[in-house]
């Protein structure tokens, strides 16, 4: 069934089928989920992702995907580590709920996005 929703030429239905907390997307049928429009932020956010993957999503430079990206559980140490670079306080804020990020790290991210919440101007970057 699930198969059959994300074939659908429509693209609300696509994206219907990935809305959930597990969207149930089948290993075959990721790439061509990440290719889709559609779908692309709904499924980035649960699947685990290849480093190539990663990168290629990580360069599209949309910042919604980047965002659904850093949500997503199954982030490596070593993608978690780039996200850093990242200058969004949803992403500061998604690596900062990482299990990869030290307890000094996690408390830098929260107070530079405070910063920024509180100055309302551009957060500076701390690398």
């Amino acid at each position: 069934m699930q198969a059959r929703l994300l074939a659908d030429p429509d693209p609300l239905v696509r994206a219907a089928a990935t809305e959930g907390e597990q969207p149930g997307v089948p290993p075959e049928w990721r790439e061509g989920c990440l290719a889709d429009v559609a779908v692309r932020a709904n499924v980035v956010r649960y699947v685990p992702l290849t480093w190539e993957q990663f990168e290629r999503l990580v360069r599209s430079g949309d910042a919604e995907i980047l965002q659904a990206v850093a949500r997503n559980r199954h982030l490596s140490a070593g993608m978690v580590a780039r996200l850093l670079d990242v200058d969004d306080p949803v992403v500061c804020v998604a690596v900062a709920l990482s299990r990869h990020v030290d307890i000094g790290t996690r408390d830098r991210l929260y107070a530079l996005v405070e910063a920024e919440r509180a100055e309302g101007a551009s957060r500076p970057r701390w690398r």
